[in-house]
């Protein structure tokens, strides 16, 4: 008689977040009314203390002041009741550490030291919008100075290049040129108060020159980063000058496109990516142009064809594509039960005359198909489960596929036939559909190729080693070279990058040892278990595919690497009590991770192994 053994385990996954609001109208101050300003008609301070924090990042922004004037003495800067800069001298700038959330808000500039009361040498209300950084500029005349909000640029920029910005608060220098590394003409005429227009340029090392009426001021080195923003603040006087550097971080780009293949009987529908509509009327199977889009978190929602885009969605997730990806974007399953698939065109590596096919199955209905033509370059038969991407490297060359179901009573009975020249240096996506006018749409991309023949052989492979046998400490050995020593039971490695090939696996205990040959192939992951006895260790090799699923979402894995062979593990979950309690609950059986992975909504959950 088999024993179950019943198994709960708790995850929680918390999310914490801060929030600093002020009431609208604060406690009663010593000092309730401003002292009166320098203009006749000067009004009180609103008593309105800013948001420093915010939940949204996008509502966040970032200051930093810059004391331009010449002749004026130390100031403090505030924003409403809120603190800027603090002695803040001619020709310097602020750490630029100063965070509120976007709005409109009044700013005092006061004597150092003479507090937020004091009479302000200028009082000016600015609108900053969420989501950028400023420099706030104080420059003009010593008897009627002016602050001036200068927004970084934060547009995305390609792979390779940086920007650059420069910000003239030199006094006495009216007009200021920048040349480049070849003397061209990068700023011109720049007047005292002002910023030039982005620069964009090629990432790296530059060496640039400051000019003042045609005649070369000093050198201008700078170390530009890839999609980075550098703001350069050039200082104090003609003869006694200050530089200041601030980066932000910028955008990059990728290439997005949107594949249709929810069930046809969901319909046509309309895509969404934050608030650009990349789709509309998008039938089953088809597929929009890519479109360059900036690599920022943005949301994704597709809705049926012709509702706004506000309504409820049938499918909605966010993504954060990386600077150069080639995204294609497959919704699959039907109106209530669907996700997304991210395929990553840059995620295979190809050699010299190689081509590359990344084949998923969207035939609603049919659990796996495979192909059973083997008359070309592939040489073994293809065999798909349902949304599961599926990547061969082969020579380039001419390829037949006869499609069928794999299993059920019409497995061997043809989909269809299709026949594909598969060509050098390309990488194609193979999409099927079985739509009558299209069953299967293949999407292609030539590539360069970078890597050598011998660049090839040090392609690497991704492993972590697991040790699951108890009370034992491990170590694993590749060959000669130990990977990890003293892994001690449930714990698991840090990911390795090891080169792929064959090896003679070694797993090794104070009470004995085992080994095993295995194949560790190039770009492919693998989590290694150590499990039974530790004077003869058994050995799993589980090759982790590549997945993707809604960051809302977490995922779970099951793995059976105890008791005897002929035991069978079941994953179930309920909701999880506020309290721990011995009640009876209610469980769901999670799905065949087979048929379609599982994703469970963040938040606690009961899960029962059985």
């Amino acid at each position: 008689m088999r024993r179950n053994q019943l198994i709960v385990v708790w995850l929680t996954v918390a999310a914490i977040m801060m929030a600093a609001c002020a009431p609208s109208t604060p406690p009663p101050t010593p000092t309730n009314t401003p002292a009166p300003t320098a203009e006749p008609t000067a009004t009180a301070t609103p008593a309105f203390v800013p948001r420093v924090f915010t939940i949204n990042q996008e509502d966040q922004i970032g200051l930093r002041s810059v004391h331009a004037v010449e002749g004026l003495e130390n100031v403090d800067i505030y924003a409403e009741l809120s603190t800027v800069a603090l002695n803040l001298g001619f020709g310097t700038a602020s750490a630029g550490d100063s965070r509120l959330a976007g709005g409109t808000y009044t700013f005092r500039v006061v004597p150092s030291g003479g507090g937020i009361d004091a009479v302000p040498i200028v009082q000016q209300t600015i609108d900053l919008a969420g989501g950028n950084t400023y420099t706030l500029l104080l420059s003009g005349d010593p008897a009627a100075p002016t602050l001036t909000a200068i927004p970084d640029d934060h547009a995305p920029l390609a792979a390779g290049y940086s920007r650059v910005m420069v910000i003239n608060a030199v006094a006495d220098v009216p007009s200021l040129q920048v040349t480049g590394d070849g003397g061209s003409l990068l700023v011109d005429a720049l007047a005292y108060g002002q910023s030039s227009a982005p620069i964009t340029v090629e990432a790296g090392n530059v060496n640039f020159q400051t000019r003042i009426d045609g005649r070369r001021w000093f050198d201008l080195p700078l170390d530009l980063r890839e999609l980075r923003q550098i703001t350069v603040l050039i200082m104090g006087t003609r003869d006694n000058w200050t530089i200041d550097q601030a980066e932000t971080d910028v955008p990059g780009q990728a290439q997005i496109r949107v594949f249709n293949g929810l069930d046809p009987e969901t319909g046509s529908v309309d895509v969404y990516l934050g608030d650009t509509q990349l789709a509309h009327d998008l039938a089953f199977g088809g597929v929009t142009d890519p479109s360059e889009q900036p690599t920022t978190l943005t949301s994704l929602r597709i809705v049926a064809a012709g509702q706004a885009a506000d309504s409820v969605p049938l499918l909605a997730t966010t993504i954060a594509p990386s600077p150069g990806d080639v995204l294609t974007l497959i919704a699959v399953g039907n109106a209530t039960n669907n996700r997304l698939i991210t395929y990553n065109d840059d995620s295979v590596t190809l050699d010299e005359g190689e081509a590359s096919i990344t084949f998923i199955h969207l035939i609603p209905g049919i659990d796996t198909i495979r192909s059973g033509g083997t008359d070309g370059v592939m040489q073994e038969p293809v065999e798909l489960d349902f949304g599961q991407p599926t990547t061969f490297t082969t020579i380039a060359g001419a390829q037949q596929f006869i499609w069928q179901p794999a299993f059920g009573d019409n497995s061997g009975d043809p989909l269809f036939e299709s026949n594909l020249t598969l060509a050098p240096n390309t990488r194609y996506l193979y999409l099927i559909t079985n739509r009558e006018d299209a069953p299967a749409v293949v999407l292609e991309r030539t590539v360069e190729v970078l890597a050598s023949a011998a660049q090839q052989e040090q392609a690497t492979t991704q492993v972590r080693w697991i040790n699951a046998i108890p009370d034992s400490q491990l170590s694993f050995s590749l060959g000669d070279t130990v990977q990890v020593s003293d892994l001690g039971f449930a714990s698991a490695s840090d990911i390795q990058m090891i080169v792929g090939g064959d090896f003679n696996l070694l797993v090794t205990s104070v009470a004995g040892s085992s080994s095993t040959p295995v194949t560790l192939t190039p770009y492919h992951r693998y989590s290694i278990y150590a499990r039974g006895d530790a004077a003869a260790p058994q050995i799993t090799v589980i090759e982790d595919p590549t997945l993707t699923f809604p960051p809302e979402t977490g995922r779970i894995r099951l793995v059976q690497i105890s008791g005897s062979d002929s035991a069978s593990l079941s994953l179930w979950f309920a909701a999880a009590p506020e309290t721990e309690t011995n009640d009876t609950f209610s469980i769901t059986p999670v799905p065949d991770p087979n048929d379609q992975p599982v994703n469970l909504p963040f938040g606690v959950r009961r899960l029962v192994i059985a």
